[in-house]
């Protein structure tokens, strides 16, 4: 059933969120949202305490997106906003989760009716804040909506723009591969779940070719016409929790059944699309 967007709360505004913020905009949407830290133009929400404020906004938003991370404790931030969210006249929820609740497919295709099994602590947590949101839907009726994002780019967050302030690391690992998803896209993918709410579904955000790091890399260096980092093994390389997440989980993530209920061609089919999209940009703004 279609409907119309006439205002959007965020819970957690982040790249995502506000990139979803500045497109609606466009359109005169009302978008407001919440940060973890004090600030102009937003309420606060730590995660565990609700104001009066924030419990209000979300008693009377139309569409609400969750773009908050689980507590590295493994809870999910939901239980404190579950009272206000049952008095809640939303028509749509969105959660936004992430592909890491696969684990690892050894570079074998995934998809919604696959059994997800983390194989990290943070996919494990992400695991279990979908399975709190949607309990939400199964006990209670609340529009939920599940979105599984897979690797994140963007402007002032790609590739591009870690090799040129040398920060992009050549890390050699043997049969990994991964998908990823241009923000634009994510962004579609939110608006049009907006305007065709159907609760209770889980949909992974991914482009159309799963590479490698290599390729990724290769093809940025290419575009910018500059040298490759010197490779590193992966064993010998220093990893953050999430990066390591990324290089323990080889698999490649089907976009399907997005592009047959909510997005019928992406706008960066693939990476090279969109590092595309990106430099042409950066162009615009900078002649």
């Amino acid at each position: 059933m279609k409907t119309l967007i006439s205002d959007v709360f965020c819970l957690g505004l982040g790249y995502v969120a506000n990139h979803l913020k500045n497109r609606l905009k466009l359109s005169g949407v009302s978008v407001t949202g919440s940060r973890r830290t004090p600030g102009k133009g937003h309420l606060i929400f730590d995660g565990k305490s609700i104001s009066s404020e924030l419990c209000q906004a979300l008693q009377h938003c139309q569409n609400l997106l969750i773009s908050t991370p689980p507590h590295e404790d493994g809870t999910d931030g939901c239980q404190p906003l579950k009272e206000s969210l049952l008095k809640s006249n939303a028509q749509w929820i969105g959660y936004l989760s992430a592909t890491n609740i696969y684990g690892d497919a050894d570079g074998g295709w995934v998809d919604e009716m696959t059994d997800p099994c983390p194989t990290t602590q943070l996919g494990k947590n992400r695991l279990y804040a979908e399975q709190a949101w949607l309990s939400l839907f199964h006990e209670y009726g609340l529009p939920v909506h599940v979105f599984r994002l897979s690797g994140i780019y963007g402007p002032g967050r790609n590739v591009l723009d870690r090799i040129r302030n040398s920060t992009a690391r050549n890390i050699i690992k043997e049969n990994i591969v991964f998908s990823r998803i241009h923000v634009d896209d994510i962004v579609e993918v939110l608006i049009n779940s907006m305007l065709s709410p159907e609760p209770g579904s889980t949909y992974n955000v991914s482009d159309d070719l799963p590479a490698s790091p290599q390729q990724v890399l290769e093809y940025a260096a290419e575009l910018l016409r500059l040298p490759r980092p010197e490779p590193i093994s992966f064993e010998n390389a220093t990893l953050t929790p999430t990066a390591l997440q990324f290089y323990q989980a080889s698999k490649r993530v089907s976009n399907a059944k997005i592009k047959h209920t909510l997005i019928k061609k992406l706008i960066h089919p693939t990476f090279k699309e969109g590092l595309n999209s990106i430099l042409s940009i950066e162009g615009l703004q900078n002649p």
